[in-house]
């Protein structure tokens, strides 16, 4: 839903909004990402440890195998 509100301007907005989508801002929305990134790395360091989400995060898994070995 956009926003809502009386009258027009030349724009075609609305001269006196009444009601506005919560994330029609870019500041709400960047507030609810960067609460769950913080919430997101509270909750993986307490579930495997900083070293486990270290590893988790940097390791190199699957090291190229068969033909690809060559440009490991």
């Amino acid at each position: 839903m956009g926003t809502m509100g009386w009258g027009m301007d030349e724009h075609g907005h609305f001269a006196q909004p009444l009601m506005r989508g919560v994330n029609a801002d870019l500041n709400m929305t960047l507030a609810m990402a960067a609460l769950f990134m913080v919430l997101w790395l509270f909750w993986s360091i307490k579930a495997i440890g900083a070293g486990g989400f270290l590893g988790h995060i940097f390791n190199v898994k699957g090291h190229g195998s068969g033909s690809l070995a060559f440009f490991w």
